[in-house]
């Protein structure tokens, strides 16, 4: 008997065990996303990048995309305004650089290598980087998040309804919440969002061209990390988007919400709670302008997160600006 068990068993990432069958399914999709390299980096965190030739990238294995032409520039650029201090650029986090060293070769991008670990967090292999009810975001409608929250997920975010958006810019300083339960996550983010509630597309980061690609743009040299194609998305692939959220996210599969930003509330203000700043959205210029402050402000749970709006515009580097988040606890 024990030895038949450990035929059918094997003991997967983080102590989880999971049938050979389906340990072997694991390793052959493992194979088939991780594409060869050209040369593999590991970071001091403990990621493992891999350099893969450009062309050969995962992304074209999706079908919208099989005769998708690379871009490797926008075909117009935003009129980016440096706004962050000598300070600031000091604090800011570690360059690309540092983390990966020398770097991939040219031709080659870096890719982070999915392990076993990672696919077990999903429930199945098939919801795997999918939207599911553990992962995914809320339905679109936030005036509804106090009465009706999605199993799990809590927010405390602001969010700009009223005008057409081609793109966000904004600062955020980052922390490091402490998760008990594992399938827990807390997050930082903006969304950008076009369509109505229950069809809408949404995707994180980004600015829109003249083609309707979303590009994204990183630290404050506004390095090209690349683009979201506009054949994934119908609507924003079509238009501007018509609402940008920024704020946290939390999700926890048990009755204890993690902790949001920096696990303080937002009243604690500088130098404890979790701020974003510098907030801004592309006009239909391409124009980078500050962010409206006739802003809603979401907080399904304030017992735990809050958000804390002055809906000014202070002078710069802190330009509009908001704090956000809470130590959790019962939800």
């Amino acid at each position: 008997m024990l030895l038949l068990w450990i035929g059918l068993f094997l003991l997967g990432a983080n102590g989880i065990d999971i049938a050979r069958e389906e340990y072997l399914k694991y390793k052959k999709y493992l194979k088939r996303v991780n594409k060869p390299a050209v040369k593999s980096i590991k970071t001091e965190y403990g990621d493992i990048f891999d350099c893969v030739d450009i062309y050969k990238q995962l992304a074209f294995d999706h079908p919208l995309l099989k005769n998708h032409t690379l871009l490797m520039t926008p075909a117009s650029l935003p009129n980016w305004r440096n706004e962050k201090s000598p300070s600031d650029q000091r604090a800011s986090v570690p360059k690309m650089g540092a983390i990966l060293g020398e770097g991939c070769p040219e031709g080659t991008v870096p890719i982070r290598r999915t392990r076993m670990q990672d696919l077990l967090r999903a429930p199945s292999l098939y919801l795997h980087g999918k939207k599911y009810e553990g992962n995914g975001t809320y339905a679109g409608n936030y005036s509804m998040l106090p009465n009706n929250p999605q199993a799990g997920h809590h927010y405390a975010l602001i969010s700009a309804t009223q005008g057409t958006f081609y793109g966000t810019k904004v600062a955020m300083n980052l922390w490091n919440p402490q998760l008990s339960v594992y399938g827990m996550f807390s997050l930082a983010q903006y969304w950008i969002i076009a369509g109505p509630v229950g069809s809408f597309n949404t995707i994180e980061v980004g600015w829109t061209d003249t083609n309707g690609n979303w590009w994204l743009f990183y630290d404050v040299d506004n390095k090209v990390l690349g683009y979201f194609p506009k054949d994934l998305f119908p609507l924003l692939g079509s238009g501007p988007a018509t609402r940008v959220d920024w704020g946290g996210e939390t999700y926890s599969p048990t009755n204890v919400c993690p902790p949001m930003g920096s696990g303080h509330f937002p009243e604690e203000g500088i130098r404890k709670a979790g701020f974003m700043r510098g907030i801004k959205v592309m006009n239909q210029a391409r124009q980078p302008v500050d962010a409206p402050p006739n802003t809603v402000t979401v907080a399904d749970i304030p017992q735990d997160y809050r958000v804390l709006d002055s809906r000014v515009i202070s002078p710069e580097p802190v330009g509009r600006s908001f704090f956000y988040g809470g130590p959790g606890g019962n939800c």
